[in-house]
């Protein structure tokens, strides 16, 4: 079992998609959807072709920190779960890859799709939980990492109704 130490912001602005250290190749198509949630603990599905993982994540005492065990299921019994077991708890959303001016941390930018479209938030893993990040990029917004409305459970319960006036498309920063 490992420990999930991330940190999550709003995304502000859309310059991430122009920035040099994007790995414009390199993202991902993901379904995501809940079989059980209740006090913390989560068990979800995620379709992340050609694969499917289901995921065990519970909480800890420290913030920014979770337990978390993953295992691949395949992608047609992941398909099955979801489509029998989660119901309208679920998220899409393409997770695009951006490394940080330093390289020595990559944010992942999860857009999202259908009922959640317009919502755009950064993540970024870290080491241990008191891990400065040097540099916040220009296009990072306000942290959400404490803020249960946005994390995925919530948004798959909940659609954007309890977030939508805090969100808004990223835009362009005018210079």
């Amino acid at each position: 079992m490992a420990i999930e130490i991330e940190r999550k912001f709003l995304v502000a602005y859309d310059d991430w998609l122009k920035v040099k250290w994007r790995v414009s190749k390199d993202w991902k198509s993901i379904v995501q959807g809940y079989i059980r949630a209740e006090k913390g603990f989560s068990i979800r599905v995620r379709l992340v072709p050609p694969n499917g993982i289901l995921t065990v994540k519970a909480p800890m005492e420290q913030s920014l920190c979770r337990f978390e065990a993953e295992c691949e299921i395949g992608y047609n019994s992941a398909e099955k779960i979801v489509r029998n077991f989660c119901g309208k708890r679920t998220i899409t959303k393409f997770r695009h890859f951006v490394k940080s001016s330093d390289k020595r941390f990559v944010w992942e930018v999860d857009e999202f799709c259908g009922r959640h479209h317009g919502l755009v938030i950064a993540e970024i893993e870290l080491d241990k939980p008191d891990r400065r990040i040097r540099t916040i990029p220009q296009w990072i917004g306000r942290e959400v990492s404490d803020d249960l409305r946005f994390t995925n459970l919530s948004l798959a319960e909940n659609g954007l109704k309890l977030i939508r006036n805090e969100i808004c498309l990223p835009k362009q920063k005018k210079l």
